[in-house]
């Protein structure tokens, strides 16, 4: 299985991981049969936050699930539609997370974890809907909605059966 994990550098396994998945400048590419580790970059990012539109060039890379901290309900709707699955990690660097799948670990994002307002600085900004932060940034969660209490019983294809 071909995996796409958004990032910030080129540094193979210590690459970190975009917290922004629409402003990642790397993908870092993993093939799971072979063991093949790849970094591209991101011709399609404009150095603006949310400016890359990333669904073409991982169609045309064959990718066939994202590891990711979240992404917004538009792209998980798209993503879902083009046939690739959304995974969620809580890890920082490509490693931690090729481990983390390697174990079987790793959880598929459903439709209620992805992020549903639109940012106007990014995460945290408010924007008019309560306190502003996305429920994929560690310890915050949307004004009114509890926040998610564990693992999805949706299993991923990494899971351990």
């Amino acid at each position: 299985m071909k995996i796409c994990i958004p990032t910030l550098d080129d540094r193979g396994l210590e690459s970190r991981i975009s917290n922004h998945f629409g402003s990642a400048q790397y993908l870092t590419l993993i093939n799971t049969e072979g063991g093949e580790l790849a970094t591209v970059r991101n011709l399609e990012c404009r150095h603006q936050l949310h400016s890359c539109h990333h669904l073409d060039s991982l169609t045309s890379l064959g990718v066939e699930a994202l590891v990711c901290v979240g992404v917004g309900r538009r792209v998980f709707s798209a993503l879902q539609e083009a046939g690739i699955e959304v995974l969620r990690t809580g890890h920082e660097t490509v490693g931690d997370i090729l481990a983390e799948l390697e174990a079987g670990a790793v959880q598929p994002l459903t439709a209620r974890e992805a992020c549903g307002g639109r940012h106007a600085r990014g995460h945290g900004a408010g924007a008019g809907r309560g306190d502003g932060a996305c429920r994929h940034e560690p310890g915050n969660r949307r004004g009114g909605e509890e926040p998610h209490s564990g693992p999805s019983k949706e299993r991923s294809h990494f899971e351990r059966r």
